[in-house]
């Protein structure tokens, strides 16, 4: 038996209309739809507008900007990077599968311009290439030491600072001493054995 259909309201033209009880349709017709969407993305082009400062090279996001340094603009509840979105709306193609590339290496850049389509391995050149890598002195412990508590101030230490300095002044490099100032300090051989060879506890 057929079922009977329910009456329902288009949400872009405001008429009653009849539909089937499985069938979530928000709009009359095609065109209702069409109309609606086309409605919401002016509307997101809008709002995204009003958030970019144009200067004579950068196009800068001035809304959201996630802990990674990028900017966002939420989408059907979900945040998009904003270069991603401004790439795709001036060209026209997806960027799916693909990364959004700044020449200028200015993260919260929008300017169409300054965005390649690329691969994470181009990417990863381009960031070498730049001198953006965090090598040597521009790692993260380094350039942050705060952030990487060492020591005395790690959490998670069983030696301190004095005993580190202690076991070495006591180390003479004879044939089972490592074994015996592990046991002694309360650690294990290998930990006892980085410490006594430079290469933990620096």
């Amino acid at each position: 038996m057929r079922k009977a259909s329910r009456m329902a309201t288009c949400l872009q033209c405001k008429a009653t209309y009849g539909r089937r009880p499985s069938v979530l349709g928000k709009y009359c017709s095609r065109i209702c739809a069409s109309t609606a969407q086309r409605g919401k993305r002016q509307d997101l082009l809008a709002r995204f507008w009003r958030r970019v400062e144009k200067t004579k090279t950068c196009w800068l996001w001035t809304g959201h900007v996630g802990r990674n340094g990028y900017g966002t603009i939420q989408i059907d509840h979900y945040p998009v990077l904003v270069h991603r979105f401004a790439f795709e709306q001036a060209s026209g193609r997806s960027a799916a599968g693909k990364v959004v590339r700044h020449s200028c290496d200015v993260r919260v850049c929008v300017n169409p311009a300054h965005l390649l389509l690329g691969t994470s391995r181009e990417n990863s050149a381009d960031m070498v290439a730049r001198g953006r890598a965090a090598f040597g002195l521009k790692n993260g412990a380094h350039r942050h030491p705060e952030r990487h508590p060492r020591g005395d101030r790690h959490g998670n230490t069983r030696l301190s600072d004095a005993d580190v300095a202690e076991m070495r002044a006591l180390y003479t490099g004879r044939r089972g001493e490592i074994t015996a100032l592990a046991t002694h300090f309360g650690t294990s051989v290998v930990n006892a054995s980085l410490i006594l060879r430079g290469l933990a506890r620096r």
